[in-house]
């Protein structure tokens, strides 16, 4: 399947399962487009919107005219159901590592915080109660991801190494 782009006033949102979603919800997804783009597309089947809408909202409410979409093309209305339940359930059934987002928050500023949608009283009593314990939680995601505290891991290009390492790649030596 290809990422397409469709005329936002060709699409609709389906009449099947439908969640609520909070003005919060629709006031940080729109921030998000506007400061990263439309990352995630829709998904349609025909014109109608089976999972996305809380995006279609977004981009309505910025008044943008194309969607990127995936078309999964014509489906039973069994089939719709199906696929709409298993997307948001599954999304439903995940949950935080809790030792990996205290060591993740740390690294953010305030602002980076909120525009994750986290209050800073909530972050503030998370790390705050990062002493000894946070400690032991940063030891195990560091130790799950296989790297000692000095290395890093870039998540763009997959490289990881020391900082000495990567200065000198980018003096131009290669990596060892």
């Amino acid at each position: 399947m290809e990422i397409q782009e469709m005329a936002l006033s060709k699409l609709r949102k389906t009449k099947l399962l439908k969640r609520k979603h909070s003005s919060d919800q629709l006031d940080r997804c729109v921030h998000s487009i506007i400061t990263y783009g439309q990352y995630s597309p829709l998904v349609v089947s025909g014109n109608e919107i089976l999972c996305g809408t809380l995006v279609y909202d977004a981009l309505k409410r910025l008044k943008m005219r194309r969607a990127k979409i995936v078309q999964v093309g014509e489906l039973s209305d069994e089939k719709k159901r199906e696929l709409r339940y298993l997307d948001n359930r599954t999304f439903e059934m995940s949950f935080w590592k809790d030792d990996e987002l205290k060591v993740f928050l740390m690294g953010l500023e305030k602002s980076q915080l909120e525009d994750c949608g986290f209050k800073e009283e909530e972050v503030e009593q998370m790390i705050n109660g990062f002493n000894e314990e946070g400690e032991k939680a940063k030891k195990n995601v560091l130790k799950e991801m296989n790297e000692q505290p000095d290395t890093w891991y870039c998540p763009e290009c997959g490289w990881t190494g020391t900082i000495e390492e990567g200065n000198k790649n980018q003096q131009g030596e290669e990596r060892q």
